[in-house]
């Protein structure tokens, strides 16, 4: 009897491990951050690059 309750626990246990877990849930919502900052980046690396005029009227040729 002790031994199916045993059983029984252990799968309840295993559900409620994960429920709160904020630090996992903050690294992957910093890796989802981090894979669209990526895809930004080399979005914008492959445009061509084009000519800056500043407010203060100076020109960046990149």
């Amino acid at each position: 009897m002790l031994k199916r309750f045993r059983e029984k626990w252990r799968s309840w246990e295993d559900a409620i491990l994960g429920i709160d877990d904020q630090q996992g849930d903050y690294l992957i919502a910093l890796e989802k951050r981090l894979d669209r900052l990526e895809t930004e980046v080399a979005g914008l690396k492959a445009q061509p690059r084009e000519e800056v005029v500043w407010e203060n009227g100076a020109e960046n040729k990149g």
